[in-house]
């Protein structure tokens, strides 16, 4: 990918309270890895293991998708993954069913495609054969804020625009690719699970001790295999890995001198 541009900047105090900094990861779920001032962080792009609370730069995306995307199929999507695991939690158990085998799948298609599509090359896109209107900047915003894409006078329209309908699209393709396979819900029998930047392998890590992973029967899992998922998680990060203490995570190198 090109060098990612410099995000666009909404008006002085954000009047229409447009959407700015975006998780790739919820913030709920990065807060179920919380210890003692945060979560114990990886940071090869930095070069530095410290400590990030959920909100920090390192999970989040800025403006690289629409308010309206955000606010509307991400945050259904969001909404129903939490509810599934805070049931899971309260349930000790996890008792699946088609509709949370779909629930676990649209999230983790979302996930990764957030992460793989979090920078934008270039801010807008030029269109030809569009209409050329001088809306300015606040009727923009507010067209966003309606969940409308509007043209600029130069007829470019914002990518940002355009990258939501092809994560929506996107997650379509690696829901119906991934029919027909069932996740498990693994217990960590010793150590505890890390989260990468993005989901190379089908393993969604939900609290330190458990994880859903496709194709994976239901159950406790050996430190031993937690080492290995581990590893694998951390082989294919890009960027960073978390989990509430990596100490704590069999299979994890520390070093921070990245790949």
């Amino acid at each position: 990918m090109d060098k990612p541009s410099r995000s666009e900047k909404t008006q002085p105090g954000n009047p229409h309270e447009l959407t700015i900094r975006q998780h790739v990861y919820p913030a709920k779920s990065i807060g179920r890895f919380v210890g003692a001032g945060g979560v114990d962080l990886l940071d090869w792009k930095n070069g530095k293991r410290r400590k990030a609370r959920p909100n920090d730069s390192m999970f989040c995306a800025d403006r690289a998708w629409s308010h309206g995307a955000e606010q509307g199929f991400m945050k259904q999507i969001e909404d129903c993954f939490q509810q599934l695991t805070d049931d899971v939690l309260a349930e000790g158990q996890f008792r699946t069913s088609p509709a949370r085998q779909h629930t676990i799948t649209e999230f983790f298609a979302l996930w990764g495609t957030r992460a793989h599509r979090r920078q934008l090359a270039s801010q807008t896109l030029e269109t030809s054969g569009t209409p050329r209107v001088a809306y300015t900047r606040d009727e923009l915003e507010n067209l966003e804020k309606n969940n409308i894409i509007g043209f600029r006078a130069d007829g470019s329209i914002a990518a940002r625009d355009i990258a939501a309908p092809v994560i929506r699209l996107n997650i379509d393709r690696v829901v119906a690719d991934m029919a027909g396979h069932s996740w498990g819900l693994l217990t960590a029998s010793e150590g505890e699970f890390c989260v990468p930047d993005a989901p190379h392998r089908p393993i969604v890590p939900i609290t330190p001790t458990l994880a859903f992973m496709l194709n994976g029967l239901s159950g406790p899992v050996t430190g031993r295999f937690v080492s290995l998922l581990n590893a694998a998680q951390r082989q294919w990060a890009k960027d960073y890995v978390f989990a509430r203490d990596l100490s704590a995570c069999p299979g994890i190198d520390l070093a921070v001198h990245g790949d």
